[in-house]
């Protein structure tokens, strides 16, 4: 893309606005701002930032997950601008900032929103659920192996599970679902994740810089995928519990051996995909 010239910078008329700043680094960005008419550039800025959301909406993420990637990767503060974008002043008075950090945290959410890739919808959290009767023993199953320290129980409880879960066939619609996966330890959670969603016939991808793993197939699948992932989840917390260690290497290693362990119980690939 065409740099602006030296000397007194303006953003163009003509062209998006996010372009333009994302085409500079952040020093020029910065100049760019303050040699500009202040009132131009904070309603660029708010229409820039109104405009990303929205195309960002438009490739599949919902409000809630920008949130939470913006979150992640900056702050709590850059969040609020996904849920509530108000003029530059406002806001960073409103965050005790000078007019330099807010626009500096502006075009950081602009940068991150531009980044995340098309998605595919995600489907109603109830899809996919089994008849009462079977989801009650298969809970009931994954509340004795959520309870119990002998792995081979918890196991066995879990396998039992997967198989009652199996019975869900389901009218065959398929969907998707993003799941969140947190540190510490992601990628083994990631890993563990990706194994469950295999053993029951979705594909998933960890996309690691948004913290989610994008899993799509069969809604029975991507039901029986989030009700087990959770359960193990539980499960691994308490069996790390017993490890004499509190170091987060040995910890990680832990639960990358019980990833491989459960993936190799389920049937399913222990490598997995990783996006970018």
């Amino acid at each position: 893309m065409k740099r602006l010239a030296a000397g007194r910078p303006r953003i163009p008329a003509q062209r998006p606005v996010t372009d333009t700043l994302l085409d500079l680094d952040t020093g020029a960005c910065l100049r760019l701002a303050s040699s500009t008419d202040p009132r131009e550039v904070d309603r660029t800025l708010l229409a820039a930032l109104h405009g990303e959301i929205e195309r960002a909406g438009q490739r599949g993420w919902q409000t809630s997950e920008m949130v939470r990637a913006v979150r992640r990767e900056h702050s709590a503060r850059h969040s609020r601008l996904v849920t509530g974008p108000e003029p530059l002043p406002e806001w960073a008075d409103r965050n005790g900032l000078d007019r330099t950090d807010a626009i500096e945290s502006i075009l950081q959410v602009l940068r991150l929103l531009t980044s995340m890739p098309r998605v595919g919808p995600v489907s109603p959290a109830p899809a996919g659920e089994p008849g009462r009767q079977l989801l009650d023993r298969v809970r009931g199953l994954l509340a004795e192996a959520e309870g119990t320290d002998d792995a081979e129980i918890a196991e066995a409880r879990t396998l039992a599970a997967q198989e009652l879960l199996r019975e869900n066939t389901g009218d065959g619609r398929t969907g998707g679902r993003r799941i969140a996966v947190d540190n510490p330890y992601e990628q083994p959670k990631a890993q563990l994740l990706c194994a469950v969603a295999a053993a029951n016939g979705c594909h998933a991808v960890w996309m690691q810089e948004f913290g989610v793993v994008d899993v799509t197939g069969p809604v029975t699948g991507l039901y029986a995928t989030e009700l087990l992932f959770g359960s193990l989840l539980a499960q691994a917390a308490r069996a790390m519990n017993l490890v004499d260690s509190k170091s987060r290497t040995v910890r990680q290693s832990f639960l990358t051996a019980y990833a491989e362990r459960i993936a190799d119980r389920l049937g399913a690939p222990a490598e997995f995909k990783i996006s970018g």
